[in-house]
């Protein structure tokens, strides 16, 4: 199966896995789920690919779906909700990164087969993870702020979603791929990188439109059944 065609199934799988988890647990099933992706996209990003005819770094459909975790829980719990969510995946991938740093520390036996394997992806990771850190707190608190301020001039979910999206992952693809990987790659190999990154985002984000809607409608269903 192509890379083009997988990038399709897993927006798919990854939003609605994400929506899922608020159909199943509510409010809790999004923080849960900002959680998770974020430290899943943190271990993703490290493999590059090309799609179509780009070079890429994986976990972007991952990180995205965070987006919509964070604007189904501004629209309907209002702006300090999405804030709560942006720390939680904070404080999560600051808890992961010092937990795998402890393991990295541990001396393997002579049984051992894994560590070479944790050692290769694992030891990337702190730098990336802090890009991340750094990169996830300041665009997603962005994300929630315009979204609770195209909010109040505006009554369409696609355009509140559309602006806030577009705009904090446009700073997020160059903010991340410089402070994660530049030295790692060359300056043109990290302007590629954001570009082409950017411009999946925006495919993505075509995506998450609908989910949006879809959040809403099930939000909507829960209340009634209350």
């Amino acid at each position: 199966m192509s890379n083009n065609i997988l990038f399709f199934i897993s927006i798919i799988v990854g939003y609605g896995l994400a929506l899922g988890f608020f159909r199943l647990f509510g409010k809790a099933g999004l923080y849960a789920w900002v959680a998770f992706a974020v430290v899943i996209a943190n271990i993703e990003v490290i493999e590059c690919v090309d799609l179509f005819g780009m070079a890429v770094t994986l976990g972007n459909v991952v990180y995205c779906t965070i987006n919509l975790a964070t604007d189904i829980l501004s629209e309907n719990w209002g702006e300090r909700e999405g804030r709560r969510a942006v720390w939680l995946g904070f404080c999560s991938l600051f808890a992961a990164i010092v937990l795998v740093r402890l393991a990295l520390l541990f001396t393997p036996n002579e049984y051992d087969f894994a560590a070479p394997a944790l050692r290769t992806v694992f030891d990337v990771v702190p730098r990336v993870a802090v890009a991340s850190l750094v990169s996830m707190l300041i665009c997603n608190m962005l994300n929630t702020r315009l979204y609770a301020l195209v909010s109040k001039h505006t009554t369409h979910i696609w355009l509140r979603s559309g602006v806030s999206t577009l705009t904090s992952q446009l700073l997020d693809s160059f903010l991340f791929t410089f402070a994660a990987f530049y030295g790692l790659f060359s300056l043109t190999v990290c302007l590629e990188l954001s570009l082409t990154t950017f411009l999946l985002k925006g495919i993505i984000a075509l995506f998450e439109i609908p989910s949006a809607y879809l959040g809403k409608r099930i939000y909507q269903l829960k209340q009634h059944s209350v």
